[in-house]
Parts: C-alpha cells; structure tokens; sequence
C-alpha cells in the first residue's frame, strides 16, 4: 500500500493555542493602564518565562506596541472584545490578528 502526500497515514490534531498579534496605534498615555489590566485577562506564559509589554512612545505623546500573545480562540475573545471597546471609547487603533501559520517554528 502506497501513502500520498494528499493522504498522509498519520494526522496532526489541529493545535488549540494559536498564535495572534496585537497592535495598537495613536493610543492617548493614560489609557496604559487599562489596556494592561485587561491584559490580564490573557492566558499565562510558560514557566519562567517574563512576558511584559512594549510601549513606544510618539513624538504626539501617544503610544504603540505590537505584542505576539499565543492563546485559544476562546481565550482571545474576552479580551479582543475589551480591548475593541476601550479603543472605541478612548478614540485609538488596536487590532488583534491571527497568525498565518501554525506549529512550533513559529513560537
């Protein structure tokens, strides 16, 4: 019996953590605070590992960062409809997009 690469005989199970970017853009400095305590609502890292966020500040004194979060689809959730609401209301950009891979070589 011969195996096509169209029909491998051993099938991965699709991963349940996913890889996601948060970007935020032209957000005012005293919203960090907010935007780090919904933070919190995101899943922990690893063991030992530091995770922290990195703001960079404009020239307008307002703030960026892009942050790669690994979680569920289920876990992202809660925190992309917070996050959508707070830039919404405090006039910024955020978005939170899927990575366009999936498996080790990309964590």
């Amino acid at each position: 019996m011969t195996t096509t690469l169209a029909a491998p005989r051993t099938c991965r199970a699709p991963r349940t953590r996913l890889l996601w970017t948060l970007r935020i853009e032209g957000m005012p400095g005293r919203v960090r605070g907010s935007v780090e305590k919904h933070m919190l609502l995101l899943p922990e890292g690893e063991p030992g590992e530091v995770w922290f966020t990195r703001w960079q500040r404009r020239p307008d004194r307002t703030y960026s960062c892009r942050e790669t979060i690994v979680a569920t689809r289920a876990e992202i959730e809660v925190f992309a409809q917070a996050i959508d609401r707070l830039a919404r209301e405090e006039n910024f950009v955020a978005s939170l997009t899927q990575g366009s891979y999936d498996g080790p070589h990309v964590y």
